[in-house]
């Protein structure tokens, strides 16, 4: 779907379709639905990421649960490269997982137009 269009018949934000083209979309919210106006949109794909200072934060949290004030600088004062390798090294494993187990399937929809139901042409 991705790259492709789809319509909204009722402003709810709820598109429909998979469409080569936006001219497509509009053809075929065109005869479907009612109302005096519909909207098309482009799927894009949503990218996923991991925070790995989200991540960091709640290892910190975790040990200190465990461990008291024994933990209190477990993870502290980082290099800004050391958290920029796990956030690659997530992030990599995130997009392998998902792309292993077939769950990219989350769509948004970008650069939406209105349209009126009835072709001005016609």
């Amino acid at each position: 779907m991705d790259g492709e269009f789809g319509y909204d018949l009722n402003g709810e934000g709820i598109f429909s379709g998979g469409f080569k083209t936006r001219e497509d979309a509009i053809a075929e919210a065109r005869v479907e639905g009612e109302g005096d106006s519909f909207a098309t949109g482009k799927y894009e794909k949503v990218d996923h990421s991991i925070n790995a200072d989200s991540i960091i934060e709640q290892l910190q949290e975790d040990c200190y649960e465990l461990c008291g004030d024994a933990a209190d600088s477990f993870l502290m004062d980082l290099d800004k490269k050391v958290v920029d390798d796990l956030n690659g090294v997530l992030n990599a494993a995130l997009v392998d997982w998902i792309k292993k187990h077939n769950l990219d399937t989350v769509f948004h929809v970008i650069d939406v137009q209105h349209h009126p139901r009835k072709n001005a042409n016609a």
